[in-house]
Formats: C-alpha cells, sequence, structure tokens
C-alpha cells in the first residue's frame, strides 16, 4: 500500500489498511492474524504526518509454557516524515512521488507485540525437570530451590 505525495495535503484523510502482513513473523515467533488498522495523514509544509489507529490480534506462544495464545491488542501509532535532504537527527524520511506504508506497518506491529505473552497471570509454566505443563498436570519432580 502506498501514498501519493500529491493526495497528501493539510487536510486530514483516512484510509482503511489493506495489508496484514500474515506472513511475517515478528517479535518472538508472534504473527498477526487480523488486522482493522486505520491510517490518517495529512501535511503540514513538507512534513507528512502518518497515524495508524485500531486494532490488530497476532499468535504467539506463552513465555512460561509454550501454549498457543492469541492477543488482541490496540495501537494508536504516530510518524512525521520530512524530505530526504533535512540532515541528520530525523528518523523517517521520504523522497520520490510516494510513500510506502509497509514500513511503518511493520514497525506497528513491532511496537505494539509485547517481549512476553502469557496464556493467564498464573500460568505454571513447565517443569525444569521433566518438560511437563505444570498448568495440565502436576508432576513428582523434586524442585530445589538454589
Amino acid at each position: 500500500m502506498k501514498l501519493y505525495l500529491s493526495e497528501i495535503t493539510d487536510s486530514i484523510k483516512k484510509r482503511k489498511v489493506e495489508e496484514c502482513l500474515h506472513d511475517e513473523v515478528f517479535n518472538f515467533g508472534a504473527r498477526v492474524i487480523k488486522s482493522g488498522l486505520d491510517v490518517s495523514f495529512y501535511r503540514a509544509g513538507e512534513t507528512v504526518s502518518l497515524s495508524f489507529t485500531g486494532s490488530f490480534e497476532f499468535k504467539t506462544q506463552c513465555a512460561r509454557c509454550a501454549a498457543d495464545v492469541a492477543v488482541e491488542t490496540d495501537v494508536k501509532e504516530d510518524f512525521y516524515l520530512f524530505p530526504e535532504n533535512s540532515g541528520e537527527g530525523v528518523d523517517y524520511f521520504y523522497s520520490g512521488d510516494h510513500i510506502f506504508l509497509e514500513p511503518f506497518i511493520k514497525e506497528v506491529f513491532v511496537l505494539n507485540i509485547p517481549n512476553a505473552v502469557f496464556c493467564s497471570e498464573d500460568c505454571k509454566g513447565i517443569c525444569s525437570i521433566c518438560g511437563t505443563n505444570l498448568n495440565d498436570h502436576k508432576c513428582n519432580c523434586e524442585s530445589k530451590i538454589v
């Protein structure tokens, strides 16, 4: 998906984000399974503002027991783009007659997928000795506190 600079004016416009990047693997193996994002955009002088809002659902594994977990998260991320020749200290640039949105969509996902996801607050994890999922079964291994 791309925006043409000619359509970015000083009036705020909004579009539905069509790309979901289902095949991409993000933080710690997370995959996006559903996306409902919108992008709002406008221009102030030479600066272009992109604002992504909405929600997306991703699938990953519990950080304690490795069970599959689906999580929905709300999004509000803003990006300000400057012309390519703006100099140092600028994080986002544009050049040419359009802006590709895919890198910004990827960044929205990366910024909003937590480093650790748990299947529940009281997840017991797996036994470090025998590998039993302690949420499903109690094992007979001795746990030694070191």
